[in-house]
């Protein structure tokens, strides 16, 4: 049988805020290729910016989700926001808010959940989460869900520092499941 590795199990997780969950410290450039990705720039407009090659660029960010124990980098970007490795400024203009569903669709990107993930915990087809996720990205002026995650964080819209529970997706869905049958 496997075992299932939650950061909550992590020998150096502690209870203030999930910030030593994740101990590792990123190198400047994983730092810069992931703030510069979390703005919406290509592989290819980093590697312009940093100066290296596109496949470095991939390198640095998949060691920032080794690093952080995460799949996405959605999720990358909301723990390096609570973490302060990634700082934001909070006077951009948004045309609209976000509504509930919309919300919930962006908090479960941030944390993780994958397409297949969230519209299963939302109780919703893929296709209508792939719509929610167009028109959250349309209303915060983002070209990809990751840059959403980050304006989101700009915004207001995510409590600031959030703690991780270290809850998994799977584990979510499961609960969400169990209410339904219950209900």
């Amino acid at each position: 049988m496997f075992e299932v590795f939650t950061p909550v199990d992590h020998e150096f997780a502690n209870d203030d805020f999930g910030v030593d969950q994740y101990p590792e410290v990123l190198s400047k450039n994983e730092v810069g290729a992931l703030d510069l990705f979390s703005r919406g720039l290509s592989l290819d407009g980093i590697a312009a910016q940093l100066y290296v090659a596109p496949n470095t660029v991939r390198h640095y960010i998949r060691t920032v989700h080794v690093k952080y124990g995460v799949t996405s980098t959605a999720h990358a970007t909301r723990v390096a926001i609570e973490r302060g490795d990634l700082s934001f400024t909070e006077d951009i203009e948004a045309e609209r808010s976000l509504s509930e569903v919309e919300f919930k669709s962006l908090e479960l990107a941030s944390l993780g959940f994958t397409a297949v993930e969230a519209a299963i915990a939302r109780n919703v087809s893929v296709n209508t989460l792939r719509t929610h996720n167009r028109t959250i990205k349309t209303k915060l002026q983002a070209r990809t869900i990751v840059e959403a995650v980050r304006r989101g964080f700009e915004l207001g819209y995510f409590n600031y520092p959030v703690k991780d529970s270290g809850v998994s997706a799977l584990s979510v869905m499961a609960l969400m499941s169990s209410l339904d049958k219950i209900n």
